[in-house]
């Protein structure tokens, strides 16, 4: 996905660290996403499980439905 400068919080809010700071900002991106990007993030999820054996590959004997 194309990186994007998140939107702060507060004047602080870069120099937040821990679990909870982290989850808001995964959430904040998240909610930011338009659906191309998320259609885009899940297009490059479902490749980069193939290339990593995560899901199976297509058999060429497969009975299609």
């Amino acid at each position: 996905m194309a990186e994007k400068t998140p939107p702060t919080i507060g004047q602080n809010a870069d120099w937040e660290a821990g679990w909870e700071s982290h989850r808001r900002r995964q959430l904040t991106f998240a909610l930011a996403a338009t659906p191309a990007e998320h259609l885009r993030w899940l297009e490059e999820m479902i490749a980069l499980a193939h290339r990593t054996g995560a899901l199976p590959r297509r058999r060429d004997d497969a009975d299609p439905q």
